[in-house]
């Protein structure tokens, strides 16, 4: 960790510089995600997919021809739906949500292939958790804070696609991403099945499906 933040820091510091203007972009984007865990779940229970927003900032500048270094910190909402055994069905019921907000600072190398239409891009997204609260799916009960049980921060790696198209000078832009964490992002030394809902190893996964707008700073769009 003490070498990532050192490294988000000249990377930020790359991007105002003053050589770097001349092509430069900055943008906004959002969207919707469905996010899951992976690893060790309750007894008699399985992890579901949950939807959240996720919203953020960008900023871009060219390394090469049709190749860009994206930054794109942000807020994230993870987490999981838990499904259990119920009496009485015959399959089991999504009864309570976990909720992860994350201060979410993706670092993406994106190319553009095609003239700039289309473009793929992947890299590391550094995560700090806000908050995670455990709270029912359905009826009565109260939400849990469960922050102490969770990794203060996460890492993941990331994979997206997605289309360009000109609305004048600024880029209207739609893309599907694939999240998947590096992490056990559980804080639960030890693990006691039924006694805890917050189990010793999970890690996070999920798609993203943004739409969002940037603009060019400088000569060449």
């Amino acid at each position: 960790m003490r070498r990532i933040v050192p490294a988000l820091a000249g990377l930020l510091l790359a991007v105002f510089a003053p050589d770097a203007w001349a092509q430069v972009r900055i943008g906004a984007y959002g969207g919707i995600t469905s996010s899951s865990l992976s690893g060790d779940a309750p007894s008699n229970a399985e992890y579901r997919s949950r939807t959240g927003p996720v919203f953020g900032g960008l900023v871009e500048f060219a390394v090469a021809e049709a190749v860009w270094i994206s930054v794109q910190p942000g807020w994230v909402e993870r987490g999981t739906k838990i499904a259990f055994d119920t009496e009485g069905q015959d399959e089991r019921q999504d009864s309570l949500s976990l909720g992860l907000s994350y201060v979410s600072i993706p670092l993406l190398l994106k190319i553009e292939p095609g003239g700039g239409k289309l473009f793929v891009n992947s890299g590391l997204d550094v995560g700090f958790l806000l908050d995670a609260t455990l709270a029912p799916v359905e009826g009565d009960g109260e939400d849990e804070d469960v922050k102490d049980s969770v990794r203060d921060f996460d890492v993941a790696v990331k994979f997206g696609v997605g289309g360009q198209f000109p609305i004048g000078k600024p880029r209207l832009t739609i893309e599907a991403r694939y999240s998947q964490s590096l992490l056990d992002i559980s804080e639960v030394e030890v693990d006691v099945g039924a006694e805890t809902l917050i189990p010793a190893r999970f890690r996070s996964s999920g798609f993203e499906l943004l739409a969002g707008l940037w603009i060019p700073l400088g000569g060449g769009e």
